[in-house]
C-alpha cells in the first residue's frame, strides 16, 4: 500500500510539474490530496519502522553463533570455546553484516523520529540508513538474479525430463511415482520462481525510492 501510494505520487508529481510549465498554478484540491497522500505514506512508513524495531537481533544471532568453536586447541577432547566478538564480526559474511548495520541505522532513525535523538544525529543516521538501504537493495537484486537462474535451470531439467518421459510412453499410469514426483517438483519450482519475481519487483521499487530519497538529502 505504501509503495502504491508513493508510486502514484511520483507519477502525479512528474505530470504536475510538466503542467506547471503551461499553467500558472496547481488547483487547491490537487495540493490538498497530494498532502494527504504524502501524510498517509509517511505514516505507513513510520508504522513499518516501529514494527521492525530490534530487527538487528536476527543477524546478531548469526554473528554470535560464529563465536562458538566446536573444539578447543588446547585439548583434544570436545570443548566449547568462545572467540572474541570482534573476531566473529570481521569474519561475518558481508550480506549478514550489512543487514546488521542497516537494522541498527533504521532503529536510530526511528528513535530520532520518536524524539529520543537530536535533529543533527537523526539526519546523519537517515543518510547512512539510505546508503545501507541502497547497498542492501543492490545485493538483494544480485542474489535474486542468481536464484532465478538456478530455479530456471532446475525447471528446464524437470520439463525436459517430463517431455522425454511423455515421448517414451512413460506416462503417469506406466510410471506413476516418477511422473508425479516430477510434476510436484515442477509446481514447486514454478511457485518459487513466482515469489522470486514478486521479490524482484519489490526490490526494484526499493531502488526507485531509495534513489529518490537520496536525491532529497543531497
Amino acid at each position: 500500500m505504501q509503495y502504491s501510494i508513493r508510486l502514484c505520487l511520483l507519477l502525479h508529481n512528474s505530470v504536475a510539474s510538466s503542467r506547471l510549465l503551461r499553467t500558472s498554478a496547481r488547483p487547491s484540491w490537487d495540493l490538498e490530496l497530494t498532502k494527504r497522500l504524502n501524510s498517509t505514506a509517511n505514516g505507513l512508513s513510520f508504522t513499518r519502522k516501529l514494527l521492525l524495531l530490534f530487527n538487528w537481533l536476527s543477524p546478531l544471532t548469526v554473528i554470535t553463533a560464529q563465536q562458538s568453536v566446536p573444539f578447543s586447541r588446547e585439548h583434544s577432547t570436545p570443548k566449547s570455546s568462545s572467540r572474541p566478538f570482534l573476531h566473529a564480526l570481521l569474519h561475518t559474511p558481508p550480506p549478514v553484516l550489512l543487514e546488521f548495520v542497516h537494522a541498527l541505522a533504521d532503529d536510530a532513525v526511528t528513535y530520532y523520529k520518536l524524539g529520543l535523538f537530536g535533529k543533527k544525529f537523526g539526519q546523519r543516521a537517515e543518510r547512512f540508513s539510505d546508503w545501507c538501504w541502497l547497498l542492501a537493495t543492490l545485493v538483494g537484486l544480485v542474489e535474486n538474479g542468481v536464484e532465478r537462474q538456478m530455479i530456471g535451470r532446475l525447471q528446464s531439467e524437470v520439463e525436459n525430463r517430463l517431455y522425454s518421459e511423455s515421448m517414451t510412453g512413460a506416462t503417469a499410469k506406466s510410471n506413476p511415482k516418477t511422473s508425479k514426483a516430477d510434476e510436484k517438483e515442477l509446481k514447486r519450482l514454478q511457485r518459487q520462481d513466482y515469489w522470486l519475481r514478486i521479490t524482484r519487483a519489490k526490490l526494484l521499487m526499493d531502488l526507485i525510492f531509495v534513489c529518490e530519497s537520496g536525491s532529497c538529502h543531497t
